[in-house]
């Protein structure tokens, strides 16, 4: 069986914060074609670190390594967009210009809110705007 391309590897990730330490010589490798689910209580670390991995934050220690070829999205635990903008699903899309609008459409698909689009950011419901 052939080995499959490591995409992320995480070794030995620590961060504290606020003296309190959030992530202990934390650890793993993700090749493709795996699904890691991370799975602890509030406060647990979890998204912070996503965070790490994505470089939104900075570990206190440790070394994380990135294929080349790796498409990383995230979505926040909540996102308000502001209600006085009035600007709809697909506009909001648009912002990002990196995003091909093949690719765009095609995740709509998948995610199930192609007949979103058009809709205004503020008319859609908690579970839609993860979506």
């Amino acid at each position: 069986m052939p080995t499959s391309q490591t995409l992320i590897s995480a070794h030995n990730i620590s961060l504290s914060h606020h003296g309190k330490s959030v992530l202990d010589n934390v650890s793993f490798e993700l090749k493709q074609g795996e699904f890691i689910t991370l799975i602890g209580p509030n406060g647990a670390g979890k998204s912070s670190l996503i965070k790490v991995l994505l470089g939104l934050i900075k570990a206190d220690s440790g070394d994380i390594k990135r294929s080349s070829s790796i498409r990383l999205g995230y979505t926040p635990q909540t996102f308000s967009p502001n209600p006085f903008v009035p600007i709809s699903v697909i506009g909001f899309l648009n912002l990002n210009q990196k995003v091909e609008s093949c690719f765009m459409h095609e995740t709509a698909l998948l995610t199930g809110i192609e007949s979103l689009l058009n809709s205004p950011l503020k008319s859609l419901s908690g579970g839609e705007l993860q979506r």
